[in-house]
């Protein structure tokens, strides 16, 4: 969307837009109920955002999130006399009525100004010209104070662009230190695994992104790889690659290679919600899809819909975990977020299909976060458990031989990288190791 206004190109903007999933902030035990809203002198605008990390940048106070999209908010739209306030205070924001979208989208509308009754200061309504930089997160010192549901606000208390409010208290909601993007090289017969078999783990060698720069290409990720551990060739038509925050760093194992890229090896580890998988081609890099951890599969990007949820999917039995209010729970990261699961419901969590039910909170609400896997042995050899089904066991060797011991079966889904279905009564002495998130 910033790329978009950089070209002068709305209606990019605006498609982009329509594809991107949104987060509207949240209050109380029901948070999709209770909206948060900002006004001004002349309008009631809707809070929107379009990622988790500028929502906790701008606002205080929120209990929670619901994640929607373009269609169903429009089809949902509370009050016909609101606007929408998309990313307030970044350099891609907008007011707008909910419905300028789809004119913008069909090229019949242009980039709405900055009205007047929330523009906080002439210096700041100029054109953009260049992306923000990237900064490091720090306390927020103007972020947007909630106050109790219902409660009539003087307009003395209330400066144009402010959130009028509703909540329960004032609680900051801070970004938790940056995680490092992890990027991995999917094998090829692996892609359809993720896409189509709801796989969502990554084992074997990773890089730090960072050091990787940008590559568009197989060619590009190649060089910056120093060789990519032989996974493809320069040559070839495109590869996959897998992108994430990695909020667990104890999971990732530098190894020695001598090269100038770190390599890291990680086993079975579960990718965290909003994971995203590219394919580098000759001409350029594309986005085919994300990780839904509601879902739990991968959803084709960019989608306007969400799709339904694939069946009976095999038990994972690694992953993250969160301790909130003094239960355990299944969770995932969502930037300064976590996004907690069970299979029945209870209050403040949402359906997100039968058998699965979700409540977002902010990152520092939980008593401990991290990743919990299982190991155990299996014929005196160390395994990692990947996922359970019908009394068998997928397992991951991780010992010390590069290749595994001479009796493990042959399924090797890249170099380093041994698995195996194994009975569950084959394995013995089973413990849970815990890494907590930085």
């Amino acid at each position: 969307m910033a790329e978009a206004l950089l070209r002068g190109d709305d209606r990019a903007y605006f498609q982009a837009l329509e594809g991107a999933a949104l987060y509207l902030p949240g209050l109380g035990e029901s948070a999709g109920q209770q909206p948060v809203t900002m006004t001004s002198s002349e309008h009631t605008y809707l809070l929107v955002f379009t990622s988790t990390e500028a929502l906790a940048d701008r606002l205080e106070g929120v209990d929670s999130l619901l994640t929607t999209s373009y269609p169903e908010l429009r089809a949902k739209w509370p009050d016909p006399e609101w606007l929408m306030a998309l990313d307030p205070g970044l350099p891609i924001q907008a007011f707008m009525p909910i419905g300028l979208v789809t004119e913008g989208v069909a090229g019949r509308a242009a980039f709405p100004a900055i009205p007047a009754d929330v523009m906080p200061a002439e210096d700041s309504a100029e054109p953009v010209e260049e992306p923000a930089p990237v900064e490091e997160p720090a306390p927020v010192e103007d972020t947007v104070r909630v106050e109790e549901p219902d409660v009539p606000v003087e307009e003395s208390e209330v400066p144009a662009g402010s959130v009028a409010a509703r909540s329960v208290g004032v609680a900051r909601v801070v970004a938790p230190p940056p995680t490092e993007p992890r990027l991995k090289i999917v094998p090829l017969r692996q892609v359809e695994s993720y896409l189509r078999g709801q796989w969502a783990q990554v084992s074997g060698p990773v890089y730090r992104h960072a050091e990787l720069g940008d590559p568009r290409t197989p060619a590009d990720l190649y060089a910056a790889s120093a060789g990519a551990c032989g996974a493809f060739q320069p040559g070839e038509p495109w590869v996959h690659v897998i992108r994430w925050a990695a909020d667990c760093p104890g999971l990732y194992r530098p190894v020695p290679t001598g090269g100038p890229v770190t390599v890291l090896w990680v086993r079975a580890a579960t990718l965290p919600h909003g994971a995203q998988l590219h394919r580098l081609g000759q001409a350029g890099s594309s986005w085919v899809a994300s990780f839904d951890a509601d879902l739990r599969r991968w959803v084709a990007a960019p989608q306007t819909v969400r799709p339904e949820p694939m069946a009976a999917p095999p038990s994972v039995v690694n992953g993250y975990r969160a301790r909130w209010q003094g239960r355990d729970y299944e969770a995932t990261p969502d930037g300064a977020l976590l996004r907690l699961y069970t299979t029945g419901p209870e209050p403040g969590f949402e359906v997100v299909f039968p058998g699965r039910y979700r409540r977002v909170i902010p990152a520092r609400d939980a008593e401990w976060f991290g990743y919990v896997r299982t190991v155990a042995m299996l014929r005196g050899e160390p395994v990692v458990l990947l996922v359970e089904r019908d009394g068998q066991s997928l397992v991951e060797y991780c010992g010390d031989l590069p290749y595994g011991p001479q009796w493990w079966p042959a399924d090797r889904p890249e170099p380093g990288v041994c698995w195996a279905w194994v009975r569950q009564m084959e394995l013995s002495a089973p413990r849970q190791e815990r890494w907590p998130a930085a």
